[in-house]
């Protein structure tokens, strides 16, 4: 029972809870450091006008280049139809993020954030979607690969381009299907993943926790993708109606029974 039971849940559910109440306290933080933030500026700018001997901390502001690209990738996610887990993870990451951010700007010790990924659910929940938004705010490189066809040798071969002229900043390798890769297939990118030379977004359609390597899983953010409801799924089929009657310019007669017929019976893709 403690073997087949007890410690697979274990495993899934006892990091989640964890991350849960990790990422309330970075939210309430994000709050406290700003507005400490604000106020000491407020106060530096004020003395520095009587006395330039005191030293001008900085303006924190919303204006930051890599703030906004936070926020557009939060107002990206926004704009996807349901993941309302996926975008409250996301949200709590973005604003560990910006703590850092503002933290390292006024030179204090920032907490190490982690920015490799692992997405788990069936195939058609936006796992694909969500990790190209994310990649294309890293500014750098994309790589793809399928893990059930992939193999070492396309993964020695994305690693011998690192430290090239468009790689000097590391690289993002999105690995579809990680479960397919074996033990050591997934160990040769653990060097990079810790040098930070090569950014992971794994996704799979099995249990993360039994089939990605510990030490990657350790080192990355898990999310969990799950299948749309009928309701999500109403919203972009009456946008899609509206869409054709304007586009074509014809006349569309469907009831809300059949609306939600189709929705129920597109299975949650």
């Amino acid at each position: 029972l403690l073997r087949t039971i007890i410690i697979p849940i274990s495993r899934i559910y006892i990091p989640r809870i964890v991350n849960r109440y990790r990422n309330i306290y970075h939210s309430i933080e994000l709050i406290v450091v700003k507005n400490s933030f604000t106020a000491i500026n407020i106060v530096t700018e004020t003395n520095e006008t009587q006395n330039n001997d005191i030293p001008f901390v900085g303006t924190i502001t919303g204006g930051d280049k890599t703030i906004a690209d936070l926020d557009s990738l939060l107002e990206e996610l926004e704009s996807l139809i349901g993941l309302a887990s996926v975008k409250e993870e996301v949200k709590n990451l973005i604003n560990l993020l910006k703590i850092v951010e503002i933290r390292t700007k006024n030179g204090l010790k920032a907490p190490s954030v982690t920015k490799h990924f692992v997405f788990t659910g069936n195939p058609g929940t936006g796992k694909t979607t969500v990790a190209r938004i994310i990649a294309d705010r890293l500014d750098k490189k994309l790589f793809y690969l399928n893990a059930t066809t992939a193999s070492t040798s396309d993964i020695k071969e994305i690693i011998a381009q690192l430290g090239g002229i468009d790689t000097a900043g590391g690289v993002v390798l999105y690995l579809d299907e990680i479960q397919s890769f074996n033990k050591k297939q997934q160990q040769i990118l653990l060097e990079y993943i810790e040098t930070g030379e090569i950014t992971l977004i794994a996704s799979t359609t099995e249990n993360p926790f039994f089939y990605v390597y510990n030490a990657i899983l350790s080192r990355s953010s898990v999310f969990e993708f799950k299948a749309l409801s009928p309701e999500d799924i109403l919203s972009p089929l009456s946008r899609a109606v509206k869409f054709l009657e304007e586009e074509k310019n014809i006349n569309i007669e469907i009831d809300a029974a059949s609306l939600r017929k189709i929705a129920l019976s597109s299975a949650g893709d």
